[in-house]
């Protein structure tokens, strides 16, 4: 199915943020990828050694949903940390509802560690540190749903990740959900991306109300 063929799209479309660093010099590549993240996502911290950066290629997309923001990212694989300097930087706490398009991320936290390969959604916390690990495959695309802790505060646990997609009625609703929202951002109006998103926080909140599967 082409856009064209979607004739219940209309033109109010969100205006999303861009950062492609094919819009900049190779050498300069990875720290505009960098400045893109923090100012999209809150304070975090890329990392890829000098000498793996020759090359580097990254697109992100930044949404605003009216309170949440939706962060669509592919990129060449690398490490993003949130430490203590990068959360007292941030001016609010928020919840990361991750859904991975392409690639593998490890997210540890507090001890724990969850995988999320092609498909799968997962939440964690904004408020502790985390490590973000991409080192499995050569590249990654995530669409990432920054939500403000009001919307999901007394459904979440703090400090430890879930692996929501696992779930064992509701994992399927909320990984088709997650990519809906992902692949509408591109041609959807800004009502039905708000309402799709109210959907996946809905299944959330659900999801984290059950018992998880082993």
């Amino acid at each position: 199915m082409t856009e064209s063929d979607l004739t219940w799209a209309v033109a109010d479309r969100p205006t999303p943020r861009i950062w492609n660093t094919q819009t900049v010099p190779g050498a300069e590549a990875f720290d505009f990828y960098r400045e893109g993240i923090c100012a999209a996502f809150m304070p975090l911290r890329p990392e890829l050694a000098r000498g793996n950066r020759a090359g580097f290629r990254a697109d992100l997309a930044s949404y605003d949903l009216g309170g949440s923001v939706l962060n669509l990212v592919t990129a060449r694989a690398h490490t993003v940390l949130r430490r203590r300097a990068e959360i007292a930087a941030s001016p609010q706490d928020c919840y990361y509802l991750n859904y991975q398009i392409g690639g593998q991320c490890r997210i540890r936290q507090n001890g724990a560690e969850i995988t999320l390969g092609a498909g799968d959604v997962g939440i964690f916390d904004s408020g502790d540190a985390f490590d973000l690990l991409h080192d499995r495959m050569p590249e990654l695309q995530v669409a990432s749903l920054m939500v403000p802790k009001a919307l999901l505060a007394d459904y979440l646990p703090a400090g430890q990740p879930l692996l929501l997609s696992r779930h064992p009625l509701l994992g399927p609703l909320i990984a088709e959900a997650a990519r809906s929202l992902a692949e509408a951002a591109a041609w959807a109006s800004t009502a039905d991306l708000e309402r799709l998103h109210g959907v996946l926080l809905s299944l959330a909140a659900l999801c984290t109300a059950q018992p998880q599967a082993a």
